[in-house]
């Protein structure tokens, strides 16, 4: 549940007249004080809004006055099953995990729509209410989908060919030599190749002919 913490506040030892969360000063908007640190407060109302978005107990206060309880995929209105429970005298608690719910806990759930683990945010757009037993299918298909794409990331992976398999032919007077995966071999083909160039680049220089 990390991704639910809410973040650190950066400026938490500046002092009054200067905002805790972006660490600018604080204005008065208006009046003759207009322009001047306001040095009664320690956040800007927008910073104040935008630290309470992160919280989920603000979040989900948000979505039950949006929603009142009602699942986005199922449709039930939750508040009227835990009604209908409430009605029962025995056996309240077995009725109540026979439709899905733990007794004594909320009926419905805050989901987010896009996981956050795959890049979804906290924004409303992004929040919906599931009641318990849809958010409970939601995340299990999430789930299995994810690992299907890390089944399919490793098989992708493990068909790929290795690159140290190919190596360059070499030819030399017209005669190539195989590939082979031992770069040690190639390290020693390729410093006696320059070893020879440089014996026939001496050579010339000293005026000698070379081949007939």
């Amino acid at each position: 549940m990390s991704e639910h913490r809410r973040p650190t506040i950066p400026f938490t030892d500046a002092p009054r007249g200067v905002c805790r969360w972006c660490g600018q000063d604080i204005l008065f908007e208006s009046g003759t004080k207009k322009g001047t640190q306001d040095r009664r407060r320690r956040w800007h109302p927008t910073c104040v809004a935008h630290y309470n978005a992160t919280d989920p107990r603000e979040a989900r206060r948000r979505i039950r006055r949006r929603d009142r309880g009602r699942c986005a995929t199922c449709r039930v209105d939750t508040y009227q099953v835990r009604r209908e429970l409430k009605k029962i005298r025995r056996g309240r608690a077995k009725a109540t995990r026979a439709r899905g719910y733990k007794p004594g806990q909320s009926f419905w759930e805050l989901d987010h729509i896009v996981p956050l683990v795959d890049g979804g945010t906290h924004d409303d757009d992004n929040l919906q209410t599931l009641c318990t037993p849809c958010h409970k299918r939601k995340t299990a298909g999430e789930a299995s989908a994810r690992a299907e794409r890390v089944r399919e990331a490793r098989s992708s992976a493990a068909s790929c060919p290795d690159p140290d398999a190919f190596e360059p032919e070499i030819v030399i007077r017209g005669r190539p030599i195989p590939r082979t995966k031992r770069q040690e071999d190639l390290d020693g083909l390729f410093e006696a190749t320059d070893s020879l160039n440089a014996r026939v680049a001496d050579a010339l220089g000293k005026g000698y002919r070379t081949g007939s």
